[in-house]
């Protein structure tokens, strides 16, 4: 399952990693909160990882890699999504999953 991440979301990321002066070196996810299926991600954890045990009820189309460390340390949340794009209602009409 992937994710989605904005360029303008990336950009901010970027941008208060090198303005922090307290954090010297670490690795962070930087994603958005939604994944790049038309179908919800619970759905599709049934479908294809039925074995999956998940810690936490899935709503919508949330993602499954974590940018919590970021959101903590940088202050990064993800504003843009996808499904509000050009790309989006060309994907609906061409991709029928």
């Amino acid at each position: 399952m992937e994710t989605y991440t904005d360029i303008r979301d990336a950009a901010n990321s970027f941008k208060l990693a090198i303005e922090n002066t307290k954090i010297k070196h670490e690795v962070f996810f930087i994603n958005g909160f939604d994944t790049c299926s038309k179908i919800k991600t619970a759905e599709l954890i049934n479908r294809y990882y039925k074995d999956v045990k998940l810690k936490k009820k899935l709503s919508g189309y949330e993602t499954l890699i974590s940018y919590k460390k970021a959101e903590k340390m940088l202050g990064y949340k993800p504003v843009h999504t996808w499904r509000k794009s050009d790309f989006y209602n060309w994907y609906c009409e061409k991709i029928k999953e």
